[in-house]
C-alpha cells in the first residue's frame, strides 16, 4: 500500500484527524478509475488520495485541498446518521460530494457510481445519466 494512501484500504487519508471507515460508501472506486492514467505517476496526482492542487468543475470552484478531509468527514458523518436513506438523501450526498470534488480527477465517475450503488442498496430504481442528458445533469449539479 502506498504510504498515506489509506483511501485505497477503505479509510480516509491519515491527515483527516480520525480514520473513519468509508468502504461502504466511497471505498476504492477512485483508485480503480484512475490507475493507469498518465498523471498517476506524477507526485501531485495521488491516485486514491485526496487532491493536492485546487480543481474546478465547469468553471465552478470546489473545496480547497486543505478543506477536503474535514468536509468529507462531515459529509460522511451526516450521511451515516440517516437511518433510512431516500432518493433525496442520496441526491443531496451526491451534490455535496461533487461540490467538494475530493479527488484530483475522476470525481464525476466516482460520484455517479456511488449514486448508482446507493440506489441499489436502498431499493431505489437507479438511473443512468445518458450522454444525451448529461448537460441537464451538469446544470442541476452546479
Amino acid at each position: 500500500m502506498v504510504q498515506g494512501n489509506l483511501l485505497a484500504a477503505g479509510v480516509l487519508p491519515a491527515d483527516s484527524g480520525s480514520l473513519l471507515l468509508v468502504g461502504d460508501i466511497v471505498g476504492s472506486f477512485g483508485v480503480a478509475f484512475l490507475i493507469g492514467r498518465y498523471e498517476s505517476g506524477d507526485g501531485w496526482f495521488a491516485v486514491g488520495d485526496y487532491k493536492k492542487v485546487p480543481n474546478e468543475v465547469g468553471g465552478h470552484d470546489t473545496a480547497l485541498p486543505e478543506e477536503v478531509p474535514e468536509k468529507m468527514k462531515n459529509l460522511l458523518a451526516r450521511y451515516r446518521k440517516l437511518n433510512e436513506k431516500t432518493l433525496d438523501d442520496i441526491l443531496d450526498f451526491h451534490h455535496e460530494f461533487e461540490s467538494i470534488h475530493p479527488f484530483q480527477d475522476g470525481n464525476g465517475r466516482v460520484g455517479r457510481l456511488i449514486l448508482f450503488k446507493e440506489c441499489l442498496k436502498y431499493d431505489i430504481i437507479p438511473f443512468i445519466i445518458d450522454e444525451d442528458l448529461k448537460w441537464y445533469y451538469y446544470r442541476g449539479i452546479f
